[in-house]
């Protein structure tokens, strides 16, 4: 669980692409739903658990509360 605020810009920073790269690749991801964003909550689907034919688990990542 990662609990620190995280905005666009600091992942396109830390992994070398534009700010509107990371909000094209974040959309994929929310289509292929591999991640689920629910308020400042992003959810990373657990896909051990989707590959097995069982439910699908979701993982929170949240920003720490102010």
């Amino acid at each position: 669980v990662v609990t620190q605020k995280v905005f666009k810009q600091d992942m396109a920073r830390r992994v070398g692409a534009s700010r509107g790269m990371v909000g094209r690749v974040m959309k994929d991801l929310q289509a292929r739903r591999f991640i689920e964003v629910r308020g400042n909550s992003i959810y990373l689907r657990d896909n051990i658990a989707a590959s097995s034919g069982r439910a699908a688990a979701w993982v929170k990542m949240s920003p720490r509360p102010s």
